[in-house]
């Protein structure tokens, strides 16, 4: 009786580590763009940030491609280009894509550079 529960929790601990060294792996640039282009939760707003979309999250590959000396710095250029971006859209209907394309910066830096 007690293979059975012995097996099932060596089962659920092998999952559990596959499922936090996948979450954990590097992101790509290339990966990033998708992420940013296709997920943008943006509700109504969407028709108005239009091409805007593949530019904000343009910019964001852009400054993601540099090599950076640690997560601190990396953190540093996306959180400069989210001020930037914010101001140029705020009221234009992409202020949520620029804060999505950011908030995948952070998980970008995170798991790229991790410390």
């Amino acid at each position: 009786m007690t293979q059975p529960i012995h097996s099932f929790s060596l089962a659920c601990l092998l999952l559990l580590i596959s499922a936090c060294t996948t979450m954990n792996r590097p992101i790509s640039v290339t990966e990033f763009n998708s992420n940013c282009t296709m997920n943008v939760d943006m509700g109504s707003g969407a028709d108005f940030c239009g091409g805007d979309l593949m530019r904000i999250c343009k910019d964001f590959q852009d400054m993601l491609s540099e090599t950076f000396p640690s997560r601190a710095v990396c953190m540093q250029k996306s959180r400069a280009l989210y001020q930037q971006q914010y101001q140029a859209h705020v009221v234009d209907g992409c202020r949520a894509a620029v804060e999505q394309a950011f908030t995948l910066c952070g998980q970008f830096c995170a798991r790229n550079y991790p410390q």
